[in-house]
């Protein structure tokens, strides 16, 4: 991690590699909370019948 100063304002520079690692798991977690909600949504659609 490094930091610069561009404009007088300090601006931090962070690797990519790390955040290449967390971006599959926030997709993965996505795609689990949306399939629960629409597995919910399935599930009141049966119980309103």
């Amino acid at each position: 991690k490094t930091s610069i100063w561009k404009n007088g304002k300090r601006i931090r520079i962070v690797s990519t590699s790390p955040l290449k690692a967390v971006h599959p798991k926030l997709r993965k977690l996505f795609g689990r909370m949306v399939s629960i909600e629409v597995s919910m949504r399935i599930h009141d659609i049966f119980l309103l019948k």
